[in-house]
């Protein structure tokens, strides 16, 4: 069950802490980099990691959520292949990996769960409806990279996370 991004008077998104925390972990990793790869690999890998905090307090205020955590998505999935060449290349250890890996995933489901409920065709009405905004009809068949529904786009949509599509310790 997705967590919900309900928050309680000032409390930040759940969402918002947990990645505050990861970025602590990925710039602490960056910064022990050796120096000729923390300026040209690690500053990369730090950007873009700063990008997603930047994204999701916006998105945490903001109106237009589906945009920026689609944009927050794209940058954790620049992430994950960031920190996987990162590996490749002796920065991190493969436990630092794994970990890395898993808290990627885990943020990438919770940007998912928390762009499903606000989805825009989602609300005015079933995919294949005209009030729907889904490019797809009903009775289409799915393409490799489309999602079957408004309603479908959780797991396996554009704006969450597949565990399968993300790098492994056993791709290494």
């Amino acid at each position: 069950m997705p967590q919900r991004m309900a928050r309680r008077g000032n409390e930040p998104p759940v969402l918002l802490v947990r990645w505050y925390d990861v970025s602590k972990w990925l710039l602490e990793r960056v910064d022990s980099f050796p120096k000729s790869q923390r300026f040209i690999f690690g500053q990369r890998i730090a950007d873009r990691t700063l990008n997603v905090l930047e994204v999701l307090v916006e998105a945490a205020y903001s109106p237009r959520k589906v945009d920026l955590l689609a944009r927050a998505n794209r940058d954790i999935e620049v992430l994950r292949w960031l920190v996987r060449m990162a590996t490749d290349r002796k920065l991190l250890t493969p436990r630092q990996y794994e970990y890395c890996c898993m808290s990627l995933n885990e943020c990438g489901r919770m940007v998912g769960g928390w762009a499903k409920p606000v989805r825009p065709c989602c609300a005015q009405g079933p995919p294949g409806s005209p009030a729907c905004s889904s490019s797809r009809r009903a009775g289409e068949e799915e393409g490799p990279g489309m999602a079957s529904s408004c309603q479908a786009k959780g797991a396996a949509g554009p704006l969450s996370i597949n565990g399968q599509d993300s790098p492994s310790i056993a791709d290494g």
